[in-house]
C-alpha cells in the first residue's frame, strides 16, 4: 500500500502546522484576550515557552502587535491594524492549504482503501488527534466510512470530532479492517508497536511514511520553508 511520500513530487504540499500557523494562532489568541501570558500561549500552541517568547518578539518587531507592560511579569498585547491584516492573510492562506490537504488526503484514502476491499461498513481506526487526523477523518466520512474509532498514545483529550479518544494500548486488531496512521514521523515507533501487538501489515495505512533511502520529513519541510 502506497503512502503520500511515495507519490510523485508534484503531489506534495506543505504541512498544515508550521511557523506561519503558530503566528496565526498567536494573533488569534491576542486578538481575543489582550492580557494573556506567554505560558498560556505556549500551552495553547503546544510549544516550549522559549519558542513562544521568540515568536512574540518577532511579531512585535514586525509591527503586528504592540506590547505594553502592566506590572511585574504582567503584559498586555494589542494586535495592530497591520497585525489584523496579517491575520486575515494567514487565515486565508491556511484555509486554502487546509482545503488542498483535504482534497489530497481524500483522494489518497479513496485510492488506497478501495483497492484493499474497503466498504462503508468496514471498521476503521484513526491513530492521532492532529489536524491531519481531522482531514483523514473527514476524508473517510466522504468516501462512505461510518464506523470510525480514534486512538492516541496516552490521550490528553477526551473527544475528537465528537468521538471518544481511546488509548492506543487497548486497540484490538481483530475489530478493524484498517488502521490509519496520521503522523508525519514515527519517532515513537508506532508502526512497529502496532505490528508487534497483532496489527497486520495489510491493515496499516500510513499517510506520511518516508520510504527507506528517501528524504526525511524534516528535510522536506526545510526545503519547503515550513520550519
Amino acid at each position: 500500500m502506497r503512502s503520500i511520500n511515495e507519490r510523485s513530487e508534484n503531489e506534495q504540499s506543505p504541512p498544515l502546522e508550521g511557523t506561519a500557523y503558530r503566528e496565526l494562532r498567536v494573533l488569534e489568541e491576542m486578538d481575543g484576550t489582550a492580557e494573556i501570558s506567554q505560558r498560556r500561549l505556549s500551552n495553547q500552541l503546544g510549544v516550549a515557552l522559549g519558542v513562544t517568547n521568540l515568536l512574540v518578539k518577532k511579531l512585535a518587531k514586525q509591527g503586528y502587535i504592540r506590547v505594553t507592560q502592566l506590572g511585574w511579569k504582567r503584559w498586555a498585547y494589542v494586535v495592530t491594524p497591520r497585525g489584523m491584516a496579517r491575520k486575515i492573510h494567514l487565515t486565508k492562506a491556511y484555509v486554502e492549504r487546509f482545503i488542498d490537504h483535504y482534497s489530497r488526503v481524500r483522494a489518497l484514502l479513496r485510492e488506497d482503501l478501495r483497492d484493499q476491499g474497503f466498504t462503508p461498513t468496514t471498521q476503521v481506526a484513526v491513530v492521532g488527534t492532529t489536524e491531519i487526523s481531522e482531514l483523514a477523518f473527514l476524508a473517510l466520512r466522504d468516501i462512505g466510512a461510518t464506523n470510525i474509532d480514534v486512538y492516541a498514545i496516552n490521550p490528553v483529550r477526551q473527544e475528537f470530532l465528537g468521538i471518544t479518544v481511546q488509548d492506543l494500548n487497548f486497540l484490538d486488531p481483530s475489530k478493524y479492517g484498517f488502521v490509519v496512521l496520521t503522523q508525519s514521523n514515527d519517532e515513537d515507533g508506532l508502526r512497529e508497536s502496532l505490528l508487534s501487538n497483532g496489527v497486520l501489515e495489510s491493515q496499516i495505512v500510513e499517510l506520511f511514511r518516508v520510504p527507506d533511502g528517501s528524504q526525511s520529513t524534516t528535510d522536506i519541510d526545510s526545503e519547503l520553508g515550513t520550519n
